[in-house]
């Protein structure tokens, strides 16, 4: 029989994602803030939190959906931060965004997935008035 003189754990990565992810509208064109509150349980981190993991891929350009499906994106931040800053983004353009937890034992569940970026209203307006009109040169 064998006898275990101590309590044996498994330390696993994080078993419960960020909540409550939000998108800001966008400052500037080319930039999205996104923020999240942490895992509500520690208990769920299992171990200790070393940061967070934003990912994000664009999904549609000027309100039209993407055919062929672009790379994962990734900006990671310190445990210390509930926020990151997306820079480099392609003007008129949706992005998908998904957070996650990590630790020394590998990453966390993804959290839901979010919807971001400049929806291209204003776009649609000029390109259909432009069409209408003939632009004359003064």
């Amino acid at each position: 029989m064998l006898k275990v003189k101590y309590p044996l754990f498994v330390s696993i990565a994080p078993s419960q994602s960020p909540i409550n992810v939000q998108a800001l509208n966008k400052t500037h064109p080319t930039k999205i803030v996104v923020k999240w509150d942490p895992i509500p349980d520690s208990f769920y981190v299992h171990g200790i939190l070393r940061g967070y993991k934003v990912f994000y891929k664009a999904i549609a350009i000027a309100n039209e959906d993407l055919e062929e499906e672009l790379e994962t994106n990734q900006v990671t931040v310190s445990s210390s931060n509930l926020s990151a800053v997306l820079e480099n983004l392609n003007a008129f353009t949706k992005y998908t965004i998904e957070v996650l937890a990590f630790t020394v034992k590998g990453d966390g569940v993804k959290s839901i997935p979010i919807t971001a970026g400049n929806f291209c209203q204003t776009y649609s307006f000029f390109n259909d008035v432009v069409s209408k009109y003939e632009l004359v040169a003064i």
